[in-house]
């Protein structure tokens, strides 16, 4: 009914503007793997670490509106980050790697992570210490009572090099603006699909499912330079030459504050392929610019192993092979 619908959209528009605000508290966030506190199974959780140091996890990603599983205060009396080797011998998955583990232990609980990448756990390791208090003090220069600037990590580097490229990207004409509603100033992408997308229209792909649609803060998560690259190389325009190339001119096109028309418009978009051409020109250029990217040249000893990899889960689950 046009009533719930309405209902459906203000919530909705709440969320929206919950997400923003809470963005600004945010410290860290990703995903890691942990402990169940009863059932002692494995689940994959989204950790939020924010400025008051509490740190919260998420049955998923857009936690506005995802369940929230469990809060620590990470500035209590008594806590402990534990890493690596020092973690104790719990029946840890054959995936959890001793460079990825890590423990917080609280009084009369530890909760037992780890990571997809030895990377990650150390700038969640570091942040989760950073929070407790947990840095040396002794540490701390005599001449300004501070502690050391702590010279980047090549990961951190990194993180910072690909997300100044994403946000180089979306100054360019068609990614200054939404893919799907055309709202300006885009601050998420669909990263497979190689598109920048608003907050309303990345929670709308949410219905295609991942290996469709993999939805990505530019600033809040993780990148991979095929990641970034494949972006670089797709973007909005060539996007729009395959998938809207046999769109009418004359299409009234919904707006991301519709939430069921919208989820309505990327179904016929995305999976029934209803308004693609047969041209698949813009995938060959797509892959010529990945080739040549300014990443490229940093990366020769993986590089065709990892993009042909990306290429084709890509590909496949959009039917292009």
């Amino acid at each position: 009914s046009s009533s719930s619908s309405s209902d459906k959209n203000y919530y909705y528009l709440i969320g929206s503007l919950l997400m923003r605000r809470m963005s600004d508290d945010i410290k860290y966030t990703g995903w890691a793997t942990k402990r169940g506190q009863f059932k002692k199974n494995w689940k994959r959780r989204y950790f939020v670490l924010r400025h008051n140091n509490t740190l919260s996890y998420y049955i998923g990603q857009e936690f506005v509106k995802s369940a929230l599983k469990g809060t620590l205060d990470m500035s209590a009396d008594g806590i402990a980050v534990i890493s690596g080797g020092e973690c104790e011998s719990v029946n840890w998955p054959r995936e959890a790697t001793k460079n990825t583990r890590f423990e917080i232990k609280v009084p009369g609980r530890t909760l037992y992570a780890f990571c997809d990448s030895p990377q990650e756990q150390n700038l969640w390791v570091a942040e989760l210490r950073r929070a407790a208090g947990l840095v040396d003090e002794a540490k701390l220069e005599p001449q300004t009572g501070r502690r050391p600037v702590r010279k980047p990590s090549a990961n951190e580097e990194l993180q910072t090099k690909l997300r100044d490229k994403l946000q180089d990207l979306t100054q360019l004409e068609g990614n200054d603006r939404c893919f799907e509603c055309h709202k300006e100033d885009p601050r998420w992408t669909s990263w497979n699909i190689g598109v920048f997308l608003c907050l309303g229209c990345a929670g709308s792909h949410k219905c295609l499912g991942p290996l469709v649609s993999s939805i990505k803060n530019i600033n809040l998560d993780t990148w991979s330079r095929t990641q970034v690259e494949w972006i670089e190389a797709m973007g909005n325009k060539r996007a729009e030459k395959y998938y809207e190339g046999n769109l009418p001119t004359e299409f009234d096109r919904p707006d991301c504050e519709d939430i069921e028309g919208m989820e309505q418009f990327l179904k016929e978009k995305y999976i029934e392929k209803k308004w693609a051409t047969n041209d698949t020109s813009s995938f060959i250029e797509s892959e010529e610019a990945v080739n040549s990217s300014t990443f490229s040249e940093n990366r020769e000893e993986n590089k065709d192993a990892s993009y042909a990899s990306a290429l084709e889960d890509t590909m496949t689950s959009h039917n292009w092979l």
